[in-house]
C-alpha cells in the first residue's frame, strides 16, 4: 500500500500537466475574469488573455510548470491544481480554477481523419453578419467570437463587446444586453430597461 502511494505521489506532476487536465475553461471568480486554454505539444494556446477574447496568447514551457509568452507574461501550474497568471509589466498574480473541460470542436469523419467539426462551427459564426434595426433604419456589422460577439454601425460607430452570459444571452461592460429570439432575431435592451431595439438578420455577407 505504501508503495502504491509513493509510486501515485510521484506520477502526480506528469499527470497534473496531461492535456486532458489543462484543455478547457479556466475563471477566476474575484475578477470575473475567464480563459480558455488548449495544450499543442510544449506549449499552450490561451484565449481571453486580452479585452478581445477572441485573441490567442501562446505560452511556451519554460519548466515543468511553468509557461512563458513573448511578451514576458508566465502561467505557473500550482500544486492545488489551480493556474497562476503573472504579467510581466506590474508581476500581478491571478489565480484560476478549472471551471469546465472542452474540446477543439473536432470530430472523426468516416476515414478516420480529423477535421473541424461543421456543426459546431456553424453554431459559433451563426450571428456575424449585417443586421438591421427598422426602428432607427441602421444597419450593423456583427462578429461573433469564442466568448461573444462584437457589433458596431456599419460604416461608422465603435465596437461594442458583448460577452456570453449564457446561452442566448449577452451582456456589455454597462449591462446592456442582446438576446437571441427563437424567430432568428435579437433584440438589445439597455442596462436601466428603459430602451429596446430588435435587430433582423440581413446576411452573412463581410463585405463592409
Amino acid at each position: 500500500m505504501l508503495r502504491l502511494v509513493i509510486i501515485t505521489a510521484l506520477l502526480a506532476p506528469q499527470l497534473l500537466l496531461g492535456s486532458q487536465y489543462l484543455d478547457g475553461i479556466w475563471v477566476n471568480d474575484r475578477y470575473k475574469k475567464k480563459i480558455e486554454v488548449f495544450v499543442e505539444g510544449d506549449r499552450l494556446e490561451v484565449y481571453g488573455v486580452r479585452s478581445n477574447r477572441g485573441h490567442k496568447s501562446v505560452f511556451w514551457r519554460i519548466s515543468k510548470r511553468k509557461f512563458e509568452d513573448n511578451r514576458g507574461n508566465r502561467i505557473k501550474i500550482e500544486d492545488d491544481g489551480c493556474l497562476e497568471f503573472r504579467y510581466f509589466h506590474s508581476w500581478r498574480k491571478v489565480r484560476f480554477r478549472k471551471a469546465m473541460n472542452t474540446s477543439r470542436y473536432y470530430q472523426s469523419d468516416r476515414q478516420g481523419e480529423c477535421r473541424p467539426d461543421s456543426r459546431n462551427a456553424t453554431l459559433r459564426n451563426s450571428i456575424s453578419g449585417v443586421w438591421y434595426s427598422p426602428k432607427t433604419d441602421r444597419e450593423l456589422v456583427v462578429e461573433e467570437e469564442r466568448y461573444g460577439f462584437r457589433i458596431r454601425f456599419k460604416r461608422d460607430g465603435d465596437w461594442r463587446y458583448f460577452e456570453r452570459i449564457r446561452s442566448g444571452l449577452y451582456r456589455d461592460n454597462k449591462g446592456n444586453t442582446y438576446r437571441l429570439n427563437q424567430d432568428g432575431t435579437m433584440t438589445w435592451e439597455s442596462y436601466d430597461r428603459d430602451r429596446i431595439v430588435t435587430i433582423h438578420r440581413k446576411g452573412h455577407s463581410r463585405d463592409w
